[in-house]
Parts: C-alpha cells; sequence; structure tokens
C-alpha cells in the first residue's frame, strides 16, 4: 500500500500529491549542479512512502547526468533531507573527481 506525505510529514490524498509532485518548487528540496566537474547533487520530495522504499525524501549523487544508484540516500524528514544533502555535497567534493574518472 502506498501511503502519500505531504513535505511537513502530514497525511494526502493521491490528487493532493499529484497536484504537489507536479509542482517542481514543491518536489525540488535542494540541487547543487558541478560540485566538481561532472558531479551534481540533488535532493527532491517523492512524497511516497512504500513498503519497499525508506523515507519520502531522495537524495542522488549524479555523474555526468546519471544517478549514481550505489550513492542514492532517502530521509524521512525535510531537515534530514537537507543535511543529507549537505552531507553528499561535501562529500563530492572530497572524492568527486575520482567517481567521475571511475566511469569512464
Amino acid at each position: 500500500m502506498t501511503d502519500f506525505i505531504s513535505r511537513k510529514g502530514e497525511p494526502m490524498t493521491l490528487e493532493e500529491w499529484a497536484t504537489a509532485y507536479e509542482d517542481a518548487s514543491i518536489r525540488g528540496v535542494a540541487f547543487d549542479l558541478d560540485v566538481v566537474p561532472g558531479v551534481s547533487v540533488s535532493t527532491i520530495w517523492e512524497g511516497m512512502s512504500l513498503p519497499f522504499r525508506d523515507g519520502i525524501f531522495e537524495s542522488v549523487i549524479m555523474i555526468e547526468g546519471k544517478i549514481d544508484h550505489d550513492r542514492t540516500r532517502r530521509s524521512h524528514t525535510e531537515e534530514g533531507a537537507i543535511l543529507t544533502h549537505k552531507s553528499m555535497v561535501e562529500q563530492a567534493r572530497k572524492d568527486g573527481l575520482s567517481w567521475v574518472r571511475k566511469t569512464h
């Protein structure tokens, strides 16, 4: 069963979720383009609680525009998502160029 949850952690109907999810200003939490050349970090609100996925926010590392699924992280709260995003940006700054080299 899928539960729809607002950015504030409150239950939503499918219709409320769909309207909110279509709005990029609501869906987007943080985005850092080219933290190092070729490496970006993106965090979005997904708003769905699924049995096989933990958390309603998702933070991803993108290497040359492709999601690195091994570095994807999920969070339950917006505050947690922002902290996760900042941590991933710091990690990308530390290790990012080596990640890009491994993809070539």
